[in-house]
């Protein structure tokens, strides 16, 4: 059953749950809790990620008049540019990222390059990843 519920999607997942509360509401009382947002925010951490949102704007290649575009696959340079970029930011966010950047020994266990890359791309988020699944059952 442990391993059924982890190839659920947090979709999915919630469907289920809120199934089995239905199921179990007429004996229980139940608290809503609701979603978990916190009502406070990590600002430093946040603007190093706009600003890594940034940077992949400008590696963003605009492809057509409707200024619709994908990320460049081609890196060559792009740590380069990266550095640069950030060496024209003065603020916390920027000083964030630089230390990562510079003594990121925990970049995920991939190099530097490969890090910046899915990073980019995943920030921009302009391709979906695939995966091949059944359907739940429940």
């Amino acid at each position: 059953m442990k391993q059924n519920l982890e190839s659920l999607s947090p979709f999915e997942l919630s469907l289920y749950l809120e199934k089995s509360v239905e199921a179990q509401k007429e004996s229980k009382e139940w608290l809503n809790a609701g979603r978990g947002n916190p009502n406070w925010t990590a600002p430093i951490p946040r603007e190093a990620f706009f600003l890594l949102g940034e940077f992949a704007t400008r590696e963003t290649h605009i492809a057509n008049k409707d200024m619709l575009g994908t990320m460049v696959k081609e890196s060559s340079g792009r740590e380069e540019r990266f550095e640069a970029f950030l060496e024209t930011k003065e603020s916390a966010g920027a000083k964030l990222l630089e230390q990562i950047w510079n003594k990121g020994q925990h970049l995920l266990g991939m190099p530097r390059e490969k890090w910046l890359t899915d990073m980019l791309d995943h920030t921009i988020g302009d391709n979906y990843r695939t995966i091949k699944r059944e359907s739940p059952r429940f």
